[in-house]
């Protein structure tokens, strides 16, 4: 609500994520993973309250936007999710959490095909963001994160120019934001570098096993 500077959540989309996830978590014989389907509903949220703010940067700070802002800040969501995770969640979590985050666009596509309604939409499909989203994990560190290719998720013919892919839109956003920080928070891109290596180092201390595995 830009007059009001305000991000608002509907109850009705947290109740459809609830019933979403109980559906993509209930096996043929009707049991159902709650717990799974709770952490659905959690990094599903995240995902979406962060490309909500996305779009009130864009329109609070009038960043410049050359494409489409959808996707721009899907492009940031993704960002802030695998370079903001909490220290106590591992590689692994991050990457089921976007995984999760993924399976909503699948889930939200058009089983009866797409017309022009859909191309003509502010919104890329969801089977484009959903593999969009996936590109921007494996490129993250696509050692850590080759199963993203290995479990058929990402076409290898994308995933060879997904590292360099996910490092522009890093750095990007991250030279589109910072000068909006207050002058306390403001780094250079080593001290920034820095931070990011001691929290990925951290993080991997709580990675049983490398996620490729």
């Amino acid at each position: 609500v830009p007059e009001r500077r305000e991000i608002v959540l509907c109850y009705e989309m947290v109740n459809y994520l609830v019933e979403l996830g109980m559906q993509l978590y209930t096996d043929e014989q009707g049991n159902s993973d709650n717990t799974q389907a709770a952490r659905f509903l959690l990094a599903n949220l995240r995902f979406m309250m962060l490309h909500e703010v996305g779009h009130a940067l864009v329109d609070q700070l009038e960043l410049n936007v050359t494409g489409r802002e959808e996707d721009a800040v899907d492009q940031l969501a993704t960002t802030l999710m695998l370079t903001l995770a909490d220290p106590n969640e591992s590689e692994s979590d991050v990457a089921n959490n976007l995984d999760m985050a993924g399976r909503f666009f699948l889930a939200n596509t058009s089983e009866a095909g797409y017309g022009l309604a859909h191309y003509a939409g502010e919104h890329s499909l969801g089977e484009q963001r959903y593999f969009n989203l996936m590109c921007m994990l494996y490129g993250a560190d696509p050692g850590r994160y080759l199963r993203v290719v290995t479990s058929g998720r990402l076409p290898e013919s994308r995933a060879l120019r997904c590292p360099d892919e996910s490092k522009r839109i890093t750095r990007s956003w991250s030279r589109t934001l910072v000068p909006h920080f207050a002058p306390r928070y403001q780094r250079s891109e080593e001290q920034a570098a820095q931070i990011h290596a001691d929290a990925l180092a951290r993080r991997r201390q709580n990675t049983a096993a490398p996620y490729r595995q």
